[in-house]
């Protein structure tokens, strides 16, 4: 007489065979064991019940995490991973399900009695007969929360951060192209090939059904920023939604802004400039003759040539004029038009060749710099002339360099001088400063000045003004 016995297999027993998962035993075996003769064990009935592990099924599917197309009699194709998925090996498939087109289960394939083998996303089963309307029900033992194993996660590729890309996430942004099998993508903030976007998955939620299915990846080709998955099912359709997820450089992380961001465009340990020769200029000095009858009022100076031009832009205030003929001197208080000057009193320049004091400006923007080194170099090659210096910075986005408005004179706190300069026939000077302190500013502007003067006729500018540049954070 055969033995019939009840046996329930215990929890232990789960764990035992490997199949545990986060909530405690994955799978539980409840039936009626038979022994005959003390060799042959048959269990009439199993349930098997997985929890929080990855689930393939047929794109159509719902709630599965990964699709599976027919292939062959005894082969199935993977597809649509979720993100960061790769791919899957053999020994992470438990359970492969069959279902025909009128919904019954044909068979159900363990890996306890059969054979199962993966080469890139076909998976084979041997022994098997599948048909070409069938669907299939793979359960792995990967746990969704932990996914280990053979599966690659974008998490476990690099150390620094999340190198899973996303449209819906404004990573980039994907179109659909209509009645074709293609997707634009743009805005991606690397350059892209079909391996990344092949390690990743595309779904669709259409737009006459709002239904969302998977599109097949088992072909992928990306140029010129079009995504072409030629083994797509059916056409896109305008007003298609796509969720592309795929897989590329590993994004950084702002720590002072706890942000997400793509590129360090800017890290500290490589935010300088390159030398910049900012300033490169030489014979500063403006000339002409004075008219006739203005400088009986003794503080204004007018050119006899109607188109010569006096601005803020061109003449330095605070710099000295000069008269040739007299060789007297007067200084620069203020430019009251395109003609005039004013300056502190004179005799009488009627009709005398004048010397006017002439500047330039340039800007220095400084925003995300904090540090400055310059070099300047002054020179002077005629005894009747001088080269001058100076530095000024400013918060204010109207200051620009046609006037010293709005500017602020940093000279002695810079060049530890009010001025820097040269005079003479053999005048030089040369000195290399640094704002060495962190110093947050809009901008800085340098202006050179040159003067001219001479005890009679025949004077000449001859000045040289050049000034180097380098930045840092």
């Amino acid at each position: 007489m055969p033995l019939t016995t009840t046996k329930r297999f215990n929890a232990r027993a789960a764990q035992q065979a490997g199949f545990w998962g986060d909530n405690g035993p994955a799978l539980n075996i409840e039936g009626i064991v038979e022994i005959a003769g003390g060799s042959d064990i048959n269990i009439d009935s199993t349930s098997a019940s997985y929890g929080g592990t990855f689930i393939g099924k047929a794109a159509a599917a719902t709630g599965s995490d990964f699709d599976i197309a027919y292939t062959s009699a005894d082969t199935m194709t993977f597809s649509n991973y979720p993100a960061g998925v790769t791919g899957l090996h053999a020994d992470d498939i438990e359970l492969v399900r069959q279902i025909n087109a009128s919904g019954a289960v044909v068979e159900t394939y363990s890996r306890n009695d059969t054979t199962m083998s993966i080469t890139g996303n076909v998976l084979t089963v041997t022994g098997a007969t599948f048909g070409a309307t069938d669907t299939f029900v793979v359960l792995t033992n990967i746990s969704s929360g932990d996914a280990s194993a053979e599966v690659t996660l974008a998490s476990d590729v690099t150390d620094g951060g999340n190198n899973v890309y996303c449209n819906t996430s404004g990573d980039f942004t994907a179109i659909i192209v209509n009645a074709s099998k293609t997707i634009t993508i743009a805005g991606l903030p690397f350059t892209a090939t079909a391996a990344n976007f092949a390690a990743g998955s595309v779904k669709k939620i259409a737009v006459t059904t709002n239904a969302v299915t998977g599109v097949d990846m088992t072909s992928v080709a990306y140029a010129g920023g079009i995504l072409t998955l030629a083994n797509a099912d059916t056409n896109f359709l305008t007003g298609d939604i796509v969720v592309v997820n795929m897989i590329g450089p590993d994004k950084a992380y702002d720590e002072a802004l706890d942000s997400q961001i793509v590129t360090v465009l800017n890290p500290e340990y490589a935010h300088y400039t390159s030398v910049e020769k900012l300033i490169d200029e030489s014979n500063l000095g403006i000339t002409g003759t004075c008219s006739d009858g203005l400088a009986a009022s003794a503080t204004v100076l007018q050119d006899n040539t109607s188109g010569t031009a006096f601005t803020n832009a061109n003449v330095a205030v605070g710099f000295l004029a000069y008269s040739e003929t007299t060789d007297e001197t007067a200084t620069v208080v203020s430019v009251d038009s395109t003609i005039l000057a004013t300056t502190t009193a004179i005799t009488n320049w009627d009709l005398d060749v004048y010397w006017l004091p002439e500047c330039k400006r340039f800007v220095i923007p400084a925003e995300g710099y904090n540090y400055l080194t310059i070099h300047t170099r002054l020179a002077t090659t005629s005894a009747d002339n001088a080269a001058y210096c100076k530095i000024y910075g400013t918060l204010d986005a109207n200051a620009v360099d046609t006037n010293d408005t709005y500017w602020v004179d940093l000279s002695t706190d810079i060049f530890g001088a009010a001025t820097l300069s040269c005079t003479g026939l053999t005048g030089t000077q040369e000195g290399i400063y640094f704002v060495d302190t962190s110093t947050p500013i809009l901008k800085y502007m340098i202006k050179v000045v040159g003067e001219v003067w001479d005890g009679g006729a025949g004077a000449i500018a001859a000045n040289t003004m050049d000034v180097f540049i380098k930045k840092s954070s």
